[in-house]
């Protein structure tokens, strides 16, 4: 006992100290049982849940954060492959509509080329009579003309 009130006086505290300490010391624990069934235990496990959900919601965002990705990169593919059909049919068509000018064009040409060779036909045939009505007058002419002479000079 006189180590005991040693250690008492050491830690400037009297024997009547010493139950005190020990009923402070369960009344604490027994807070701290009560304490950590209805307030620490509840609480910890609500940071728990919300913990998981949190991971559990960050997980979820990730893995649509990636489908989004993989979709817009389908998207930009499926929209290039579109855009590259398109400018296929544009040039399919352009050439087509070049194929058909072209072709309008010749037979045109060769409708102006028909055109153009009966109307030279037609200006030759017409320079032709000219000529033979011409020839024909000046032949016709000059047998007046001689007639005239002759008869003038048969007068004389």
């Amino acid at each position: 006992m006189e180590f005991m009130t040693g250690i008492l006086a050491a830690l400037d505290l009297t024997p009547q100290d010493c139950p005190m300490i020990v009923v402070g010391t369960l009344l604490l624990y027994m807070l701290y049982r009560a304490l950590s069934t209805k307030l620490f235990k509840p609480m910890l496990e609500h940071i728990e849940r919300r913990e998981e959900a949190t991971t559990g919601v960050l997980q979820t965002a990730a893995q649509m954060r990636q489908k989004g990705e993989a979709l817009q990169l389908r998207h930009n593919e499926a929209l290039f492959q579109a855009r590259v059909e398109a400018n296929q049919q544009k040039n399919e068509i352009l050439t087509a509509a070049k194929e058909r000018a072209a072709a309008i064009i010749a037979a045109a040409e060769a409708s102006a080329a028909v055109e153009l060779k009966g109307g030279r036909a037609a200006i030759q045939e017409q320079v032709s009579a000219a000529q033979s009505r011409a020839e024909s007058e000046a032949v016709d002419l000059a047998e007046r003309l001689a007639s005239r002479v002759n008869s003038q000079l048969g007068a004389q």
